[in-house]
């Protein structure tokens, strides 16, 4: 047996077939394509977007497009649809618009803003359901769980992470 059939051999072993991944591993393969086309390198820029732009102006507004100056990777214009009569108000809100969704880069990456009027597809109906008030005990029992980790930034982000989960409504079975 010669030393590339050895390597042949042993190739395969190392492979792993079958093994469970996270969806949110794939997610970003999966969508790449589809986000480059409308220049949304960075896709978290429309899963964010609630945060950039904020609460109340989320519900009336999406990005629709990212576009680039040849060869540049700041000056960009993005594109936004806007539900019918805000325009206007989103126009005036411009200047702190873009410093919300630059400070989000860490760099003057949009320049300017077009806004596009059209309406905004609806939220799916129906009532959803309100998390409970947690109990000072079932807070206290979070905060040792999360005691002992050391960053401050994650062990607030797991604290939080804990109380949304044991607030959460239980799921309906079918």
């Amino acid at each position: 047996m010669t030393t590339d059939d050895a390597k042949k051999t042993e190739e395969p072993a190392k492979r792993r077939w079958g093994k469970m991944r996270g969806l949110g591993s794939i997610v970003p393969s999966v969508t790449k394509t589809a986000l480059d086309k409308r220049g949304f390198v960075q896709g978290e820029v429309i899963g964010r977007w609630r945060e950039i732009i904020g609460e109340r102006l989320a519900g009336y507004t999406s990005p629709e497009k990212l576009t680039f100056p040849r060869g540049e990777r700041s000056g960009a214009t993005l594109y936004v649809r806007v539900s019918p009569g805000l325009a206007v108000e989103i126009q005036h809100d411009q200047p702190r618009i873009l410093e919300r969704i630059n400070a989000y880069f860490g760099y003057s990456a949009v320049a300017r803003l077009k806004l596009v009027q059209a309406p905004i597809p609806p939220k799916p109906k129906g009532v959803q359901p309100q998390p409970r008030t947690l109990a000072d005990t079932e807070i206290n029992s979070i905060q040792k769980e999360v005691a002992g980790t050391q960053d401050p930034e994650l062990r607030a982000a797991l604290e939080q992470f804990g109380r949304s989960v044991k607030a959460a409504p239980p799921k309906k079975r079918k």
